[in-house]
């Protein structure tokens, strides 16, 4: 028998062609504004980060945009304060960084130009002391056109910090009603999901970038003091590149110890491993203790930071090195959400259909009552079973509540 081909449906197609346009452009013009939308992502950073520290002065009565001025003054006070502390150390060790490393040379040189006939073969193909102090100087007179580039450079990042600031004192000023304009364009049915996952996001992703910037202001607290003691040279310096190497992920450790290792061609080799020992235990005392205390979610996966630093590291260079971990967190928190409202949705649907009641707090329960919880228990418990999708959450889930009634059951026949 020949078969009558069935007629296209065109609007199927028609609908799925826009749904495929749709998207490209929204990608292209995400793309096309890339500074602007992360402009938009680092402020609603900034407000999940301050959050918690204006919900406990406002828990304490103090009123909610006082209490949001005085969070982000503080921050701003930190900010100048440590450049103030920094700017002046890095710039003046850094010069003598340069005046030690050439003078290093120069002793190298010498020392390979009186030795036998291959070092003073090498010493001939080397550059001359003198040729490196004129290409020094050279780059000192240059300087002085870039220098210009370098204050207009800092001075788009001091706007840009001040915009980041502003957008994220309104965010947080009205969250909620910025919450309800987007959640009102989804169906009924998803508003109370998206509004829990976003809620979620919202706080692990808070006590994540609290956690990190703890721990990098810690790091050059705790260290710039030890190396100073110890006579190590250039603490400051040292001291700010292994704060800004822990914050990048899986690297950050051994990158953090790479200054302090080099010191053993400037310093004697005990105060080198006592920096490097006193290194070990403060990085170890923020992983440990002061992240596990500011940030008790699970860690993000490190194959997920992996792919996702290496699409912002193609599109953001360096900086996406330290924007990936944030990411990596809120899209795993996202996906753990999911996960649960999924694994969930059979122990809801069950517990439904039991029609399992709340009771009262100082309602008196009869023994009736108690036996009927026990047994529709027993019957959502036989249903989860049959449908086979019984995850460790929900055994815990049903564990608890069998305790709940027996705790309740005891507390009826005592009474």
């Amino acid at each position: 028998m020949i078969q009558v081909p069935s007629k296209p449906n065109y609007k199927r197609i028609a609908l799925f062609t826009a749904v495929a346009l749709g998207t490209i452009a929204v990608l292209l013009i995400a793309w096309r504004f890339i500074d602007i939308l992360a402009l938009l992502v680092v402020s609603l950073a900034v407000a999940a980060m301050v959050r918690t520290p204006v919900k406990w002065l406002t828990a304490r009565r103090v009123p909610m945009g006082l209490a949001t001025i005085i969070i982000y003054l503080i921050g701003i006070a930190v900010i100048v304060g440590i450049g103030w502390f920094v700017v002046p150390h890095v710039a003046t060790e850094i010069q003598r960084l340069a005046q030690d490393m050439m003078g290093q040379y120069e002793s190298f040189h010498q020392r390979i130009t009186a030795g036998q006939s291959f070092e003073r073969l090498l010493a001939r193909r080397l550059p001359a002391p003198s040729a490196l102090n004129d290409l020094a100087l050279g780059g000192a007179l240059s300087m002085q056109s870039s220098m210009m580039t370098l204050v207009g450079g800092l001075f788009g990042a001091i706007v840009q910090s001040l915009l980041v600031i502003v957008i994220s004192i309104y965010w947080s000023a009205d969250s909620v009603r910025f919450e309800r304009l987007w959640l009102s364009l989804l169906t009924p049915e998803l508003r109370m999901r998206a509004r829990a996952t976003w809620r979620q996001i919202d706080s692990g992703l808070g006590a994540y970038i609290r956690s990190e910037v703890a721990q990098c202001l810690l790091a050059g607290a705790l260290l710039t003091p030890i190396f100073f003691l110890l006579g190590l040279p250039y603490p400051v310096t040292i001291a700010l590149f292994i704060s800004l190497a822990w914050l990048l992920p899986l690297v950050g450790g051994a990158l953090a110890l790479l200054p302090v290792l080099l010191m053993v061609f400037l310093v004697p080799l005990p105060i080198v491993v006592a920096a490097v020992v006193a290194t070990i235990i403060v990085l170890w005392l923020l992983e440990f203790k002061v992240e596990r205390r500011l940030y008790a979610r699970e860690r993000y996966g490190s194959v997920l930071v992996l792919l996702i630093t290496i699409a912002i590291v193609e599109a953001l260079g360096l900086v996406g090195l330290i924007i990936a971990p944030p990411l990596a967190t809120a899209v795993q928190i996202a996906i753990n959400e999911w996960l649960r409202a999924k694994a969930d949705a059979p122990v809801q649907s069950v517990l439904a259909r039991a029609n399992v009641e709340p009771l009262s707090a100082n309602a008196t329960i009869p023994r009736s009552r108690i036996e009927t919880l026990r047994g529709r228990l027993q019957e959502a418990q036989q249903s989860l079973e049959q449908l086979g999708t019984q995850s460790p959450r929900t055994a815990n889930l049903l564990e608890r509540l069998d305790k709940l009634v027996g705790d309740t059951e005891k507390e009826a026949l005592e009474s």
